[in-house]
């Protein structure tokens, strides 16, 4: 189990390079080690900004950009996306939106254009209002900051939307130079550490959770805090089908990367285990990637496994569960657009949670229009409602149409967002919420230390063996970590003579 002050200590430590770097004017390795800073954080979350780091970002823009004075063009908007990838984010409900609005919009995109964009580019190369860039590969960080900027203020939109990574440093140097543009984040990740805070003039919410924590985590002004849920885009993908025989069966299914299911005495392990046993007539099926090693263990141990499907990534994953019965919600940490895949496709979803984990609970993903009762923090009335769900067809109908129908639509939304660039504000408003951060972040650390290796494949990659003297407690993992650092530095090795 990691300890957290020993992930400050490495946190800290990589700040220092970064300062001492600006200090060298090394301002390539300012923005690797800020871009370090903000993986470290967003892996356990005992922070949701860092004014340094953002200091620093600030500086270097400063002392590189040469600042255009532009006259924005009313009509023009830009857009820049960290991910551009089809069903996942928010880049198309947001671009739909603004096409919508009648605006001129310029896509920025921080990656390649791939075949995992396919659907979004053929939509929106329909319209010729649309234009979308890319960033030259090869660029080193500071070159990428500069043509950023240069994409911005060449097309001199009045107002930038940002669906940033947490760490798109050289983004948010570039967005600090900006005058003029009005700079609005989409606060994808609300419930996490994120950089971003000191070149944003709006942040757009989806619930009054991320609300809250802007206000009280990133200190952004209540006027500036702006909310808008938004819906999700649904794939026309055909249905690849189940693993597993179907007929006369329910189906469950669940889905999230691994990590969403593991920890916390694994309490969803044993929601599945429950539903299995108290319903014989049920498969289980679960879609997403990472390692799901430990869950498969545990179902071949209670002699389950013969009813339960793997389905990894599904790109057909609206159409998974369309043809599903019944939803069943992930836990220690939820997945809100899995979830709102279930609602608009009129399933009911079946949610636990623990009183201590509020971030997870469901109507604030789905209940938009109408409040209804979803997340059951009682194991036998989830059990209860498990059972109803499964015995009463007409009963799975009637709490799937309530869903559809409590949910944010397209037309809404947009007509949200219109409201939002005619006004500066939304046809919603919001309250704070009472938030046990300490919960959270043992959470994550938790989840860092014993399901996922991401924090440790960061601290190796980037401190190397000095690994151990900052986090003693990776000593009892060394022999696979090191096997990692240096099986890398070999491969890295390899396509370097190759190039």
């Amino acid at each position: 189990m990691f300890h957290l002050e020993n992930i400050q200590k490495a946190y800290k430590i990589a700040y220092k390079h970064a300062r001492c770097a600006f200090e060298h004017k090394e301002y390539n390795k300012v923005f690797h080690w800020c871009r370090v800073c903000a993986q470290i954080a967003y892996q356990v979350n005992w922070i949701y900004c860092d004014d340094e780091i953002e200091n620093l970002l600030v500086a270097v823009a400063e002392d590189e950009i040469k600042v255009n004075s532009l006259v924005p063009n009313p009509e023009r908007i830009c857009f820049y996306d960290a991910f551009f990838l089809d069903y996942r984010g928010l880049s198309l409900q947001y671009l739909r939106a603004l096409l919508a609005a009648g605006k001129e919009v310029l896509v920025v995109c921080q990656n390649p254009l791939l075949d995992n964009s396919a659907a979004m580019q053929e939509e929106l190369r329909e319209n010729p209002r649309c234009h979308i860039v890319t960033l030259p590969p090869g660029q080193n960080s500071v070159e990428r900051m500069h043509t950023i900027y240069s994409h911005i203020t060449n097309f001199a939109p009045t107002a930038l939307l940002m669906h940033l990574e947490p760490f798109s440093v050289e983004a948010i140097a570039a967005f600090s130079a900006l005058r003029g543009v009005k700079r609005c984040q989409i606060n994808l990740t609300d419930h996490a550490f994120w950089l971003g805070v000191k070149c944003l003039d709006f942040s757009l919410e989806f619930r009054n959770y991320g609300c809250t924590v802007s206000l009280e985590k990133r200190g952004i002004p209540a006027d500036k805090i702006k909310l808008l849920p938004y819906y999700p885009v649904t794939g026309k993908e055909p249905f690849a089908g189940f693993p597993l025989p179907t007929t006369g069966k329910v189906i469950v299914v669940s889905g999230a990367v691994s990590y969403k299911i593991m920890g916390k005495n694994d309490t969803f392990f044993h929601l599945v285990k429950d539903i299995l046993e108290q319903n014989p007539n049920v498969v289980f099926f679960f879609a997403g990637g990472g390692n799901l090693n430990k869950f498969k263990r545990f179902l071949q141990r209670h002699k389950l496994e013969n009813r339960c499907g793997f389905l990894g990534a599904r790109r057909d994953i609206n159409e998974v569960i369309a043809h599903c019965d019944i939803y069943l919600a992930t836990y220690p940490i939820t997945g809100g657009l899995m979830s709102q895949y279930a609602a608009a496709n009129g399933k009911p979803i079946l949610a636990w949670n623990s009183s201590d984990l509020p971030i997870n609970n469901l109507e604030e993903f789905v209940c938009i229009h109408r409040k209804t009762h979803l997340t059951i923090t009682d194991f036998n009335e989830f059990s209860a409602e498990a059972r109803h769900l499964v015995d009463d067809c007409n009963y799975r109908h009637e709490r799937g149409e309530l869903l559809r129908n409590a949910m944010e639509n397209r037309e809404y939304f947009e007509k949200n967002v219109a409201e939002f660039l005619l006004s500066g504000n939304t046809l919603y408003s919001w309250d704070t919420e009472p938030i046990p951060y300490s919960d959270f972040t043992d959470l994550y650390l938790s989840v860092a230390s014993n399901e996922v290796d991401t924090l440790k494949k960061i601290l190796l990659k980037n401190f190397g063996i000095h690994t151990i003297k900052m986090i003693p407690e990776i000593f009892w993992e060394m022999p696979v970590l090191v096997w990692y650092y240096f099986a890398k530095k070999k491969i890295d090795l390899l396509i370097k003579r190759e190039k």
